[in-house]
C-alpha cells in the first residue's frame, strides 16, 4: 500500500487544512469496513446514492482490471476505482486516458446528505490522484469518466470537457479532462 500526504479542510469548527493518507491500492477486503459506516448515511440523501455498494462493484474479477485508492483521515472519506490499462481518448483519435470507474466521497462529506459536509477537498484529491496516474503511464494527465447527475457541475467547474451523452452508460455524461486543462484543474480546485 502506497500513500501520500494530501490536505482537506475541515468544516467543523476553523475551517483548517488537515492532512489526510491518499492511500494506493487500497485492499478490497476492507471494503466491507467502509459500506458499514457509509451505508447508514446513505439512507438520509438522495436515490441516486443508494445504490452505491463497493463491495458489488470490486468483486474479484474487477479487481483484476482495477485500481483502488483511499482517502483516510478519521475513517475514509473518499474511495475511487481506476481501470489499470489506459482508455482510448474520446477527444483526440491518437491518445488514451486513465479511466475512473468509480469515485465516491463520504456522505458526511456532501451537501445533499447534511447542510454541514464534515471534510472539503475530497473529491479533487481524488482527481488529482487519477491524473497522477495518468502522468505515470505517459499520458500527460489525460483522465475520463461517467458522470453521476448529481456530480455534473463540479466536474464542469473543474474545468474537465464534457464530451457526450453516452447512451451505451445508462444515458450518462462522459468527461474527459485534456493534458492543457491539467493545470486549469489545480487552479479552479485549489492544488
Amino acid at each position: 500500500m502506497l500513500a501520500t500526504q494530501v490536505d482537506l479542510r475541515d468544516n467543523a469548527g476553523t475551517g483548517t487544512l488537515v492532512r489526510a493518507r491518499l492511500v494506493a491500492d487500497f485492499p478490497a477486503d476492507r471494503l466491507a469496513e467502509v459500506e458499514a459506516s457509509w451505508a447508514p448515511w446513505r439512507t438520509r440523501g438522495p436515490a441516486e446514492h443508494t445504490h452505491w455498494d463497493w463491495r458489488n462493484k470490486t468483486d474479484p474479477a474487477a479487481l483484476r482490471w482495477l485500481r483502488l485508492f483511499a482517502l483516510e483521515h478519521e475513517g475514509v472519506q473518499g474511495l475511487m476505482a481506476v481501470v489499470k490499462e489506459p482508455v482510448p481518448s474520446r477527444l483526440a483519435t491518437d491518445a488514451q486516458a486513465v479511466y475512473v470507474s468509480i469515485v465516491e466521497t463520504a456522505p458526511w462529506n456532501l451537501m445533499p446528505f447534511t447542510d454541514a459536509p464534515r471534510f472539503s477537498g475530497c473529491g479533487k484529491q481524488l482527481l488529482y490522484a487519477a491524473v497522477a496516474v495518468s502522468a505515470e503511464l505517459g499520458l500527460r494527465g489525460r483522465i475520463g469518466l461517467h458522470a453521476l447527475p448529481q456530480a455534473e457541475a463540479f466536474y464542469a467547474h473543474c474545468g474537465m470537457t464534457r464530451v457526450r451523452v453516452d447512451v451505451e452508460y445508462g444515458g450518462l455524461v462522459y468527461y474527459e479532462l485534456v493534458p492543457e486543462q491539467v493545470e486549469q484543474l489545480r487552479v479552479r480546485c485549489g492544488a
